[in-house]
């Protein structure tokens, strides 16, 4: 299991694509790693927690929502996604 813990750009270049790049390379790169050349090192499951207002953001990057997070930190609810 690899978990994300943020995403995270300058806010002078957000709403570019940027954080949407860097994330979807990110998941590729993990991904190669699971294949024989990419060393055999196996990734069985990306997840991430977030708060409500990014689940649109994680969505458009492949993310699907698993469930309100059990994580408590602060007074905002997080969601799981994978």
């Amino acid at each position: 299991l690899l978990c994300l813990h943020s995403v995270v750009v300058e806010a002078s270049h957000r709403r570019k694509g940027l954080g949407t790049r860097m994330l979807k390379e990110y998941v590729a790169r993990m991904k190669a790693l699971t294949t024989k050349e990419g060393g055999g090192k196996r990734v069985a499951r990306l997840a991430l927690i977030c708060k409500e207002h990014l689940i649109e953001f994680y969505t458009k990057c492949g993310f699907v929502m698993v469930g309100k997070s059990a994580v408590v930190h602060g007074l905002d609810p997080w969601f799981e996604m994978a």
